[in-house]
């Protein structure tokens, strides 16, 4: 059971995406389902530490957020970019959270489609 979370502003997303997330994991949990993030970002990536303290920091913080994945949404051109590139402001803390022992990227899954 997944949400799609990307319409507001850095301010307002925190407070919404726990309140959010909270809600789906107990409703993904009332009907047995794995519950996710199936997209988010946040044009332009306009606070610099917005992959640390607006999504990962509150998935640690609250336990009761129980998430399978989270997916951030794909960069279209350079002027569509919702996930960080080379150079950008809120770069470095995207390696902070690439680097954060709860966070896996495909290159940490090994042999997945091994049989």
């Amino acid at each position: 059971m997944g949400a799609e979370w990307n319409k507001k502003s850095p301010e307002e997303k925190r407070s919404d995406f726990i309140t959010g997330l909270k809600v789906l994991t107990q409703l993904a949990g009332e009907k047995n389902k794995v519950c996710a993030m199936t997209e988010t970002g946040m044009e332009g990536v306009k606070a610099p530490d917005w992959y640390t303290k607006i999504i990962l920091d509150p998935i640690k913080q609250n336990p009761e957020i129980q998430i399978a994945y989270l997916l951030v949404w794909r960069n279209a051109n350079n002027q569509t970019s919702l996930c960080a590139v080379p150079g950008h402001a809120s770069a470095p803390d995207f390696v902070k959270f690439f680097q954060d022992p709860g966070t896996l990227f495909e290159a940490d899954l090994k042999n997945v489609y091994k049989n």
